[in-house]
């Protein structure tokens, strides 16, 4: 619609539409996006038994804050957004 000398057009974009994870980097050692491997090494399965019990104020186990850093969202591509505006040209 136009205002004045000025034109005014509304748009919807939508990006990622189906809200696909769309992986961009794996972990080398699993050809996955959300695992590394580690954990279910034997030196893995030692770490877990060590750090079975919370050690910090964040109540987590070691296991827990591994899974934490292991599933980056840099490993993935943008989830759904939707985009919303006005374009003006005059």
């Amino acid at each position: 619609f136009e205002f004045g000398d000025y034109r005014i057009a509304p748009y919807l974009w939508v990006m990622n539409l189906l809200d696909r994870d769309n992986v961009i980097n794996v972990w080398e050692g699993t050809g996955k996006a959300n695992t590394a491997g580690y954990l279910e090494t034997g030196a893995g399965q030692v770490f877990v038994d060590a750090s079975s019990t919370p050690s910090d104020n964040l109540d987590l186990t070691g296991e827990e804050k591994y899974n934490i850093a292991q599933n980056s969202p840099s490993n993935y591509d943008i989830p759904r957004q939707i985009l919303f505006g006005l374009r003006v040209s005059f």
